[in-house]
């Protein structure tokens, strides 16, 4: 994507490396801790969450302190960093060019009413799943575009249109991946959130 979006600066975290229930202890690099693949709030990890919101609003914040405004960075991420990047963008005060979640899900949905700002209805969403997915199931990713509409009002939009509102692209034959249709779907994506 990068060559296809030249004018782009790209920063890509790596989430620390941390114990994980769902791996028994074991420790993998993750944003939060994973007790189940699921979206029961009762297996969620809210203290996680929170504060690998708040590592990436810090990173938000030192691209602002460069020089790039709020309205020209794009966050996205892909499965357990697509839920966070989904989850900062829902809950951030900055007004976001847009936020992507490739593979992911919409966590703590459930607190979604309390702590969604008023910029998240401005924002324009990227979710895309493969149909195909075995760590992530595609229901999850149909849900979460959901709970936009539902719970925020947030309207469905076509992958061209321009504004606010939410973009949600299945893909057949593709799992917990990615793929070329994918990748193209988002770079014309980006290139209408950031010419």
């Amino acid at each position: 994507m990068a060559k296809q979006l030249p004018h782009v600066k790209w920063v890509l975290p790596n989430a620390p490396a941390r114990p994980i229930s769902l791996f028994r202890g074991m420790p993998a690099p993750a944003w939060f801790d994973i007790r189940s693949i699921s979206m029961d709030p009762a297996l969620e990890d809210e203290k996680g969450v929170t504060a690998a919101v708040k590592t990436i609003e810090t990173l938000i914040d030192e691209e602002i302190a460069t020089g790039i405004p709020a309205s020209r960075i794009v966050l996205g991420g892909f499965s357990q960093g697509g839920a966070t990047s989904l989850f900062t963008g829902v809950s951030t005060q900055k007004r976001l060019a847009g936020v992507v979640c490739l593979s992911g899900w919409l966590p703590l949905s459930h607190r979604l009413r309390q702590l969604a700002s008023e910029t998240s209805k401005q924002t324009a969403f990227f979710l895309a799943h493969g149909e195909d997915d075995e760590v992530v199931p595609h229901e999850y990713g149909v849900e979460s575009h959901k709970v936009f509409s539902r719970i925020l009002d947030i309207p469905y939009r076509s992958l061209d249109a321009a504004g606010p509102g939410i973009v949600f692209k299945s893909y057949s034959d593709m799992g917990h991946s990615s793929d070329p249709r994918e990748i193209k779907d988002l770079s014309q994506w980006i290139s209408g959130r950031i010419p």
